[in-house]
């Protein structure tokens, strides 16, 4: 390998690492296959990393960097159903173009799950990607709309994308990841709207009720001024 600056160096053999456990899973990620594909010697990368679960966790870090990158915030107040539905095609079309990726990350979050020294690995991926959905949304977030629905909405999102993200390499049917992210973007608006409509309600009748009140007294003291007169 030609030299190069370290951080460079160490982007190379993440992006190598993502090759091999797409192509040959986790388990079959070891550091050696992993220089191979590097075109390094494996000294070369134990100087830049100390194991491969080291590589897994920047592997992890620069996917998440890629995703807050490409984040598009959208129109201010342009309401919670376009924002969902906007974001849910970003992440698809984003696992899309970089099929490796995403394989190698599915791989990784199952793998993490079943290390105990790494309890925390797959949590805070997904913790990461919540976060950054839901300044997204929250930025996208129109007068009336129901606040609560935000956090709910960064933590399905994720889920649907990833769920349908897995459905396509399956078939690889692209009519069927079409309808799914359809459906998927309908039934955020569904909700939305409903909580939407419950809001006005509720709205509607706490601002009648002082109304209805302050129209007591004048009755009462109506009654009083007759009983008077007689």
């Amino acid at each position: 390998m030609a030299h190069v600056p370290a951080e460079q160096r160490r982007h190379l053999f993440v992006e190598a690492a993502v090759r091999v456990i797409a192509q040959h899973g986790v388990s079959g990620a070891t550091t050696r296959k992993i220089a191979e594909e590097a075109g390094a010697p494996p000294a070369t990368l134990h100087y830049c990393f100390r194991s491969k679960e080291e590589i897994f966790y920047e592997l992890f870090k620069q996917q998440a960097e890629k995703i807050e990158e490409k984040a598009d915030y959208g129109v201010e107040g342009e309401g919670l159903a376009a924002a969902s539905a906007r974001l849910l095609n970003e992440i698809v079309a984003w696992y899309r173009s970089d099929p490796d990726y995403t394989r190698a990350q599915m791989e990784l979050l199952m793998w993490s799950i079943r290390q105990p020294q790494y309890p925390d690995l797959a949590v805070r991926s997904y913790d990461i990607h919540e976060k950054l959905f839901a300044e997204v949304l929250r930025h996208g977030l129109a007068e009336g709309e129901d606040e609560s629905l935000v956090d709910l909405l960064a933590e399905q999102i994720p889920a649907v994308a990833d769920g349908l993200s897995l459905q396509w390499f399956t078939y690889q049917d692209d009519d069927k990841l079409q309808r799914g992210m359809e459906f998927a973007a309908q039934s955020f608006a569904a909700l939305i709207e409903q909580r939407h409509d419950r809001t006005k309600t509720v709205k509607a009748r706490s601002s009648s009720k002082p109304a209805a009140a302050s129209k007591k007294p004048a009755a009462t003291s109506a009654r009083r001024t007759s009983k008077t007169s007689k």
